[in-house]
C-alpha cells in the first residue's frame, strides 16, 4: 500500500481469515448489507467447525472438558455461598 510502514496494517487478510471484503472508505449501507449477506449465505452452504487449533503438527480438534462438570464436585460440596468480596 501506499503506506508501507511498520505502525500500518496493509490489511485484516494478512493476519486474519476473511470471508467477504465490502469496497469503500467507508462502505455505502448498502454495500455493507449486501456483505452481510453474502456473508450469511456462505455460513449456511458451509459450517465451520469450532474449537479447532493450529499448532505446529497441523490443524486438530482440542479436546477440551467441560468446565461445568470439572467443578462439578467441588460445586457440591460447597454448604455456604459468599458475597463477591470474600471470593
Amino acid at each position: 500500500g501506499m503506506y508501507d510502514i511498520y505502525s500500518v496494517v496493509q490489511g485484516v487478510d494478512k493476519f486474519l481469515p476473511v470471508d467477504v471484503y465490502v469496497p469503500g472508505c467507508p462502505p455505502r449501507p448498502e454495500a455493507f448489507l449486501q456483505g452481510l449477506q453474502l456473508l450469511q449465505d456462505s455460513i449456511q452452504q458451509e459450517r465451520r467447525p469450532l474449537s479447532w487449533v493450529v499448532g505446529d503438527q497441523g490443524v486438530y480438534k482440542a479436546d477440551m472438558p467441560s468446565q461445568r462438570e470439572k467443578w462439578r464436585d467441588r460445586r457440591i460440596q460447597a454448604t455456604e455461598l459468599r458475597t463477591p468480596d470474600k471470593l
